[in-house]
């Protein structure tokens, strides 16, 4: 045997090892996750982009209406509609325990 045959094996050893620590570390994360509080952390984060989304939406509206891209009556109409899906987005925050005013962590910048 050559010691470029010894190194090369030694080199193909080590890299084996490593790939099995880093298995097994990635096992042992992933069974000591508990998944139901990564769901409800889902699903409030979804309700917080949504309640960004329709306050952003709220705002655009008055300014389209400003600009008079939208008729008094379209905008009473679209304001009514939004203002009740709010109201349910809020009421579904406040059921999951959370405060309505709770700022955002996904990075979405409604308002």
């Amino acid at each position: 045997m050559t010691s470029v045959s010894i190194l090369y094996g030694f080199g193909i050893s080590v890299f084996l090892v490593f790939a099995l620590v880093y298995v097994l570390k990635s096992i042992v994360r992933a069974s000591d996750r508990d998944f139901a509080t990564t769901e409800r952390g889902a699903q409030i984060q979804g309700l917080l982009d949504e309640r960004d989304r329709l306050l952003l939406n709220m705002k655009d509206l008055g300014f389209d209406h400003a600009v008079r891209k939208v008729s008094n009556e379209d905008r009473n109409d679209m304001e009514q509609q939004i203002r009740k899906d709010l109201a349910k987005v809020l009421q579904a925050i406040e059921e999951m325990g959370v405060e309505p005013d709770t700022p955002n962590r996904s990075g979405y910048e409604g308002v």
